[in-house]
């Protein structure tokens, strides 16, 4: 299989354009990537171009560690928009890394500042 019908468009698409998906029986998603991309911008009341120009606004970077790259093949090339998971509010857009972080970090600044503190302390940093 080369190509795909995606069933959001209905247009006619390469499969690379489509996420992996094992659960489907032709082992990839339903939508393309840029439609799975202007459902999750919708989820958190962006438009595309409201997108990009947040990321206009972060200079074209992860508002966290400053990288280019947003890293990840789920990402399908740009970053994650990150928000209060109490309020829904936007606060920036995080690579794919960062985005991990601060979940796994339970999106808590007292366990933040706590890594923080060990690190410092015990001398485990790097750049």
């Amino acid at each position: 299989m080369t190509s795909k019908s995606c069933t959001n468009c209905n247009i006619e698409k390469d499969i690379t354009a489509f996420h992996k998906n094992c659960g489907n029986l032709d082992g990839y998603a339903y939508h393309c990537k840029a439609c799975r991309k202007q459902e999750s911008l919708r989820q958190y009341g962006l438009t595309l171009e409201s997108y990009d120009k947040l990321l206009q606004e972060q200079n074209g970077v992860c508002k966290i560690c400053y990288t280019n790259d947003p890293r990840g093949q789920s990402t399908a090339g740009r970053f994650y928009v990150d928000h209060n998971h109490k309020t829904g509010e936007v606060r920036g857009l995080l690579c794919n890394d960062c985005n991990t972080a601060i979940g796994l970090l339970k999106d808590s600044p007292i366990i933040a500042n706590n890594a923080l503190q060990y690190l410092l302390k015990e001398g485990h940093y790097g750049s």
